[in-house]
């Protein structure tokens, strides 16, 4: 990223109040990436991680058929890293952008540390994030994803089509796998859509090589997050990685502390005083919860004041214990608020995370700062560990992990700088609302 470049960038960023995503850029835009993920590494917390916590990801770990023994590895190695990229919205497989989030941030771990990808499936399957959509570039047709499939097929051009008229600038094909009737339904706790069991045989044997085989009646998650782990390990140079849920653990995480009076969690619901000083302070609009709607299967953002869990069609009196039981069935999804709250201030994990988190983390830590409620220190937890970029090589920049697995080939230059891979967003970047 030349100087004029850098310069035009930095005081647009400033003119739009973005000053955290322009200070980390200023910073480091003449760094090496290779360099760059050096120093996201080099965090070290000061507290211990609450058991309520490590319990909470040996659920999230239990479900995803993880061994106790691989638990326990798990567990000390972000007990020492204290990191976990939160970048990702859950998704069935990923775009350009996550594969290069992932090679930068692994680029600099120890490779005896396990990296831990928290997911975040509080989105519904309308989201742009396109969760249930096999993505991968125009260098690839659909006549390379399926194998013998006319019907599939066909159908899939259509719903192209549509997309790009809709989209001018659509970058990718995509092959949406989702039930069009649950377009509104969030993907948190979803089973896998029938459609994806009837495509998934005529897939190319390449991607069914590397994708696990999605089955009727079971976690489309767990489906997501193992198929994820597997193109990723197949691409990048680090083998310790796990994809989790990150609402999941989360929800674990509510559903354990919600039964210790004296925990925070609990206070800042259920403590009058504590729990007005805090709607006070951060206001009901915060992403406290999602409520899903059991008729609709909607969802709604969800909050508690006063007692009474409201929504947009919602409004009843709550406890500690009616709480528990909305979180453990699946009702209730953690929103980002509660989530950061518990993993980056009341457990001092570094979040890696996009453009978009860093600015509102650190908007949140500077809120919980100034008001003086938490119960910690948190003046050391950082909350700009920018993970983001684009490769700038145009032929490679809309490579995908299914694109791979197809056959093509994608390679990174570690020399280059933190700029180089953030000038292609830079569109993106301006564009974004703060």
């Amino acid at each position: 990223m030349n100087t004029e470049i850098k310069e035009k960038l930095l005081e647009t960023l400033h003119n739009q109040n973005k000053h955290i995503l322009a200070n980390v850029i200023e910073k480091n835009a003449d760094v090496s990436i290779s360099s760059y993920s050096e120093k996201l590494w080099d965090y070290k917390a000061t507290r211990p991680i609450e058991q309520a916590l490590i319990d909470a990801f040996k659920k999230e770990f239990t479900r995803l058929d993880i061994k106790k023994e691989t638990q326990e590895e798990i567990i000390d190695s972000i007990s020492r890293t204290r990191s976990i990229q939160t970048a990702p919205h859950i998704g069935l497989h990923e775009s350009s952008r996550m594969l290069m989030i992932h090679y930068l941030t692994t680029l600099g771990i120890n490779k005896d540390e396990w990296y831990v990808v928290g997911t975040f499936s509080g989105i519904p399957f309308s989201n742009d994030s396109y969760p249930a959509s096999i993505s991968f570039s125009k260098n690839h047709t659909f006549s390379d994803i399926f194998e013998n499939e006319d019907l599939y097929y066909t159908d899939a051009i259509k719903k192209q089509k549509d997309r790009e008229r809709d989209l001018p600038n659509e970058s990718y094909m995509r092959l949406s796998v989702a039930e069009p009737k649950d377009k509104n339904s969030i993907v948190y706790r979803s089973d896998t859509p029938k459609t994806y069991v009837d495509i998934y045989p005529h897939l190319d044997k390449k991607l069914r090589d590397s994708l696990v085989e999605p089955k009727l009646e079971t976690s489309f998650t767990k489906t997501m997050l193992e198929s994820n782990k597997n193109l990723i390990s197949n691409i990048i140079h680090h083998k310790k990685i796990i994809f989790i849920d990150i609402n999941e653990v989360i929800s674990n995480y509510l559903q354990i502390v919600l039964q210790d009076k004296e925990h925070f969690i609990y206070k800042i619901f259920f403590d009058e005083k504590m729990h007005r000083d805090m709607i006070d302070t951060f206001s009901v609009h915060e992403h406290f919860f999602y409520y899903t709607e059991i008729e609709t299967k909607k969802q709604h953002h969800a909050y508690i004041d006063n007692f009474l869990l409201k929504s947009k069609n919602l409004e009843t009196k709550i406890q500690n214990e009616s709480l528990i039981k909305l979180l453990a069935e699946t009702q209730l999804c953690p929103g980002i608020f509660i989530g950061f709250t518990a993993l980056s201030f009341l457990n001092d994990f570094q979040c890696f995370g996009s453009f978009k988190q860093i600015e509102y983390l650190t908007r949140y830590k500077k809120i919980w700062q100034e008001s003086n409620l938490l119960p910690v220190d948190i003046s050391h937890v950082p909350t700009d560990s920018l993970t983001t970029g684009e490769l700038s090589d145009e032929n490679l920049r809309f490579i995908t992990p299914i694109d791979i697995a197809l056959g093509s080939e994608w390679q990174v230059d570690n020399n280059q700088t933190f700029g180089d891979i953030i000038e292609p967003m830079i569109p993106l970047l301006q564009a974004f609302k703060n």
